[in-house]
């Protein structure tokens, strides 16, 4: 999960993800933005859909037309979440506090130890 500049953090860790797709299950990442041109990194999410990656964007100002998601990246996992999540969970969130604690909260609820959800701070 990751929430504008929040992004940055989670690069390596995406990018490692890609290099080493056969190591790892199911993968998603939730990427939310204000606006269209905010998301960094836009090739590297096509590698990362193309290694099997499921990338969610998500705009809180959408433009007419846009397919993704809209409203806030929290709102956006409370809606769809993904089928496997529960115990097994590892998460990585990064972004402002409020979406961190909105995030946690929803994961908790879905089974997901807080020990195997790690935060930016």
């Amino acid at each position: 999960m990751a929430a504008g500049s929040g992004i940055a953090p989670l690069r390596a860790v995406l990018q490692l993800l890609r290099q080493q797709r056969q190591r790892f299950g199911e993968v998603a990442l939730y990427y939310g933005e204000r606006t269209e041109s905010d998301f960094a990194y836009r090739r590297e999410l096509e590698a990362l859909r193309a290694a099997a990656v499921a990338v969610e964007l998500v705009l809180s100002r959408p433009p007419t037309g846009w397919r993704g998601g809209v409203g806030y990246v929290q709102d956006h996992l409370r809606a769809l979440p993904p089928p496997w999540l529960g115990p097994g969970t590892v998460a990585l969130l990064c972004g402002q506090s409020a979406m961190v604690n909105e995030v946690t909260s929803l994961l908790v609820a879905h089974h997901v130890p807080p020990t195997q959800i790690l935060m930016n701070y």
